[in-house]
């Protein structure tokens, strides 16, 4: 799988760095990181099962099924009683679907850092030089790692900015 950097491109001061991506074959898997990088509401499996993008031409299906075979077979093995009534081609847009969705799970602890680390970027923007630099930017990083270990797929998004109002709120006590 390659690594992939996060764009940070919407902030203007960057106090914590956002976290790189384990992707793998397929494109498209920015944009369904990218779809739910800009989630703001619902629970985190579903804001998930959503983001995948799965083609819809016979071509582009073709191509996908082709480089992610292991994930079809695997789709099928599974669930072979559930795809009896199902095409080749819905197959196949069934296993593109596991696929990106196996990979936004693979990343869900770095996609919630960033989540977090945005947010705080955001919200550290407004603070003055003098508060920002009374800040453990280490001890920071280091709580955002555990609250984003902590947090689950059955997690509303919410619960990541109820996380940064209390990181904010501590900071500037």
């Amino acid at each position: 799988m390659t690594k992939i950097q996060v764009k940070e491109e919407k902030i203007e001061k960057v106090f914590i760095q956002l976290k790189g991506y384990e992707l793998g074959c397929l494109d498209g898997e920015i944009d369904a990181i990218e779809n739910f990088m800009e989630a703001d509401s619902g629970y985190i499996c579903d804001v998930i099962n959503e983001s995948p993008s799965v083609p819809i031409y016979y071509r582009d299906i073709w191509e996908k099924a082709y480089k992610i075979q292991y994930y079809i077979e695997d789709l099928i093995d599974e669930e072979m009683g559930g795809l009896a009534d199902s095409s080749l081609v819905q197959t196949f847009q069934y296993g593109i679907t596991r696929y990106y969705e196996e990979v936004l799970h693979d990343n869900l602890e770095s996609m919630i850092y960033n989540k977090l680390a945005l947010l705080l970027n955001e919200a550290l923007a407004s603070l003055s030089d003098e508060e920002i630099n009374e800040i453990d930017f280490e001890e920071l990083e280091e709580e955002l790692e555990d609250i984003s270990k902590k947090i689950d797929h059955n997690d509303d998004l919410s619960i990541i900015q109820d996380k940064v109002a209390k990181i904010i709120d501590e900071l500037i006590e």
